[in-house]
């Protein structure tokens, strides 16, 4: 779900992280970099062999997104390589290592913004990768859990992969006209909040943390599934409208909830 800030929401907490980010973390990402290219490569042949007009072009975005996901994942582990902490992690780990397959299907995803949404498999393309990204999402973070690799640049990568996915799925919905242009608003709205937060940081306003909301959580789960309705050649477009405005009204609503609870200032005794 991507309506949260790194660190205020799900518990892969931790103080980070991984010293040996030389070593064994980046010869795992190499390794997810290498089969992320096998898996584009094979994405393209498919398409070509399908007929599909403007592989290249998915192949280009795609490629580009993932490429992006990783660069960012790369600098932020070499941040804090020297940071202190409170546990060391050799390795990648499996979590983590599933974050990054997600973030690849979710680059895959927003490639389909090229391709046409006619056609017996192009149309079920991007709500299938989707549905794929959302299921590894409530699975990375038990997974990390239950081995002992919870870290913080995991639940940062984590958020980072939520937010992407979120608003690609907007975009490739609204480019297949599937849902009303109004929906970019909606897609953009975690991304604009978060960089407010930061601004505000940075001028060093008070900034408060938001506690966990079963709102917000609600709301990010039905607008996901929503999405991944809305990616899928069924139902019609007009059947998505009214649900979809009911849900964005609920969405921003909340959103300004979280920015008045964020922003407000705290009476000290």
């Amino acid at each position: 779900m991507p309506l949260q800030e790194p660190g205020r929401g799900r518990p892969r907490q931790d103080s980070l992280i991984i010293k040996g980010v030389a070593g064994g973390t980046l010869g795992t990402v190499s390794t997810v970099a290498a089969a992320g290219v096998v898996l584009l490569a094979v994405g393209f042949l498919g398409l070509g062999e399908l007929e599909v007009e403007a592989p290249v072009f998915w192949l280009v975005i795609s490629s580009s997104v993932f490429l992006w996901i990783l660069a960012h994942f790369g600098l932020r582990a070499q941040e804090t390589r020297h940071s202190p902490s409170r546990s060391t992690h050799r390795s990648l780990g499996p979590a983590n290592v599933l974050t990054l397959f997600r973030a690849l299907l979710a680059a895959m995803m927003v490639g389909c913004v090229a391709l046409p949404p006619e056609g017996t498999v192009t149309a079920w393309l991007p709500g299938s990768l989707y549905f794929l990204v959302v299921l590894g999402d409530g699975l990375d973070g038990p997974l990390a859990r239950r081995t002992g690799t919870v870290t913080a640049l995991g639940a940062e990568l984590d958020i980072a992969t939520d937010r992407m996915a979120f608003l690609g799925a907007v975009v490739v919905a609204v480019v297949w006209e599937r849902l009303h242009p109004g929906f970019l608003a909606v897609g953009l709205l975690p991304l604009l909040f978060v960089a407010h937060m930061q601004l505000r940081r940075r001028a060093g306003l008070p900034v408060q943390a938001l506690a966990p909301n079963g709102f917000r959580q609600t709301m990010g789960t039905l607008f996901t599934l929503f999405l991944a309705l809305a990616l899928l050649p069924v139902p019609s477009s007009s059947h998505l409208a009214m649900p979809g405005l009911a849900l964005s009204v609920l969405l921003v609503l909340g959103f300004v909830r979280d920015w008045w609870w964020s922003t407000r200032k705290v009476e000290r005794p």
